[in-house]
């Protein structure tokens, strides 16, 4: 098809790749509308359709029991997509998941040439970022150690590509999990992400990561055509619509809103399936992929609103 795009997602083992693919297959299937966008999925490889299986049954128990991807998978979408008021367009979406040390190890030599050979053929890239890494030394060298491992990745994939610089055109830089760092505002909590989502607070808190501007860089030095960067806080958990808290109980490390039989002032009890799908809010688990697709950004909207814009271009030449 004349729009077919391929998008590989990229990110430290357990940022929340695949569980963010999950996600959005769960919405396309099950409520068909995300950030003010209607979404269809015809067609989900079975790998993803299992995931899809795992999400609902994520929302029932309240608990994640995903673990850490460990081969190459490649996810296969084909979305129609409605912005609101606008005519639907379509995208074949090529997600490539991949383990988080993927230039490591002769074990994964195999998974490493399907990585490079996937990153031959994109045009656009989801950077995954995860937002609980500590500000502390353990934190600091985790960065340090996937912004080499990226550097070396890219350096292979022009070197397979005799030489030739990358295709990407645009870069999505996805802020997961946000609930780790918003979650203690409570009822204030989704309002503090929007102030957090303003082009100047998202510019600084990149920098502030210590390895974001020098990726960035490098991204653009061995890319062949001029790279477009946006970046946003995503989260699967989402917020909760009847108070705007985050859905996370770190103490438990559970949601809040799930199919419970436990009573008490932060827990629905015993609530039905179709409840929890409508009072459940992702955030942003559509918009790096439409970005990363097509340079799409959400059109802007005041702050008070649902769909307030949070999904920014960043570091653009000016």
């Amino acid at each position: 098809m004349s729009n077919a795009v391929r998008i590989t997602m990229l990110g430290p083992r357990g940022c929340g790749k695949t569980t963010l693919l999950a996600a959005l297959d769960f919405v396309a299937h099950q409520q068909h509308k995300v950030g003010g966008y209607g979404i269809e999925s015809q067609v989900g490889s079975a790998d993803l359709r299992d995931l899809g299986k795992i999400f609902r049954r994520t929302f029932q128990s309240g608990r994640f029991h995903a673990e850490s991807t460990n081969k190459v998978i490649q996810h296969q979408l084909h979305l129609t997509v409605t912005p609101q008021g606008e005519r639907p367009w379509e995208a074949q979406i090529a997600g490539l998941d991949s383990p988080g040390e993927w230039t490591t190890g002769p074990e994964r030599e195999e998974d490493r040439a399907t990585l490079i050979e996937e990153l031959q053929k994109s045009t656009g890239i989801v950077l995954c970022l995860p937002q609980d890494l500590p500000d502390n030394r353990e934190g600091q060298a985790k960065r340090a150690a996937f912004s080499s491992q990226l550097s070396a990745l890219m350096d292979n994939t022009i070197a397979a590509m005799d030489g030739r610089k990358l295709p990407w055109g645009f870069v999505a830089i996805a802020l997961t999990k946000l609930d780790t760092r918003f979650y203690h505002y409570q009822a204030q909590a989704w309002e503090r992400v929007l102030e957090a989502s303003t082009l100047q607070s998202l510019e600084t808190h990149l920098r502030s990561e210590g390895m974001v501007e020098h990726v960035i860089s490098e991204i653009r030095g061995k890319c062949a055509l001029p790279v477009r960067f946006a970046a946003g806080f995503c989260s699967i958990y989402g917020f909760l619509r009847r108070n705007g808290r985050v859905n996370y109980d770190p103490t438990n490390e559970q949601l809040l809103l799930r199919v419970s039989d436990r009573v008490g002032d932060q827990y629905e009890s015993l609530v039905p399936f179709y409840y929890v799908q409508e009072q459940w809010r992702p955030f942003q688990i559509l918009e790096p992929f439409l970005f990363a697709a097509r340079g799409c950004l959400p059109e802007e909207r005041r702050k008070k609103s649902e769909l307030a814009p949070t999904f920014l271009e960043v570091f653009a030449k000016r």
